[in-house]
Formats: C-alpha cells, structure tokens, sequence
C-alpha cells in the first residue's frame, strides 16, 4: 500500500485503476481455485487500495468462467449468477464497499503505517477532513495507535464488525473477528451513512 501512494500522492495528475479481473483475463476466483478465504483476501486488498479501483461484475460473488471451446479467453463473460447473492463473499464485498465509499481517505487520503499489537494497520487522511484505519491479518484484541488521526476521546467505529471504542492515550482496541479484519473510521461516518439511506 506504502508504495501505491506514494506514487499517488506525489502527482495529483497521476492515477491507475486497479481490479482483480476484466474481460482480457482469468476471473480471480479461478485464479484462487474458488478458495472464498483468498477471494476475500483479494477483495479486501483491492478495495483497500489507495487510488481508483474496478470491480469487475462477479468477483462480488466468486462468478465462475464457463468451457467455451477454442477461445478459452471467453469464459470470462459468463453470465451473472444472481443465484450466489448474499452469499459470504458477496456480504464481505458489500462492507468494504460501504466503508469505502463513506470515506474519501480510503482511496485518496495520505497513508502511513500505524503501530499495532497485531496484523499490519494503517491509516489514511484527506486533508483532516476524513480519516481512516485499518489492520490487516489480525486475531483477537488488537491495539492500534491512532493518536496521528484521531484526538483522545473520539468515538470510533468497527464497521465491519460492528464495534465502536474510544480513542485513549492515542490509541484504541477493537477484536479482529474470524476474519482478522478492522475496518475503523469515525462513528459519526456510519451515523450520517444512516442517516441518508
């Protein structure tokens, strides 16, 4: 991530967009052999990524390419497969979407790596208007210190696994889930969220 903003931030003129699939490649679910916990890890990777990114229709639901004969490369235009919505997959995409989309500092925002008791954390700033952390394959209670985003006594959200913790001493706790992942912006992100829906 360190070294995709850095190239970003350094020229507000420059940009890439980044996906995991397209219509000239492999779907990522038959790169990963349909293995969910690595269609997750991807999608987890993309959607945290700093700059634009492309979800291509079906990795939202581990889509399968189909036997196409003499151009193998076709398989990728398969149909949707309406009937996996809602599936594990489908609802872990759906939470990084949101959290993204809440928060302009997820793929805009100034990155710096963040101290903590587990799994790799970061945050990133737009500007002091938003700002966001993350930590990345975690188990259990972690501690990350947040102090250079967020001042003492603010709340802060989990939203991926609906939790919220203050901001002490710089820092703050929140348990990682079966999945090791903490999604944390401010509390009052998802309350404007729900406000609008």
């Amino acid at each position: 991530y360190q070294d995709y903003a850095d190239v970003l931030n350094a020229d507000s003129g420059y940009n890439v967009l980044s996906y995991l699939s397209n219509h000239d490649i492999r779907l990522w679910a038959g790169i990963v052999d349909h293995d969910p916990v690595d269609q997750k890890r991807g999608l987890t990777r993309l959607f945290l990524l700093p700059g634009a990114i492309h979800l291509f229709y079906g990795d939202e639901l581990m889509r399968e390419e189909f036997e196409v004969g003499t151009e193998p490369e076709q398989g990728v235009r398969s149909p949707m497969d309406w009937d996996k919505m809602g599936n594990d997959v489908h609802e872990h995409t759906q939470r990084l979407g949101q959290f993204r989309n809440r928060n302009i500092a997820v793929g805009a925002g100034q990155h710096q790596p963040l101290e903590s008791t587990g799994g790799y954390a970061f945050g990133r700033d737009y500007f002091g208007m938003n700002s966001v952390a993350a930590v990345l394959e975690a188990s259990g209670e972690v501690e990350v210190q947040v102090g250079d985003l967020f001042d003492d006594g603010t709340e802060l959200y989990d939203p991926y696994n609906d939790a919220t913790a203050t901001v002490e001493d710089g820092a703050v706790t929140f348990d990682a889930g079966e999945r090791g992942l903490i999604l944390i912006e401010e509390a009052e992100a998802e309350d404007a969220a729900d406000d609008d829906a």
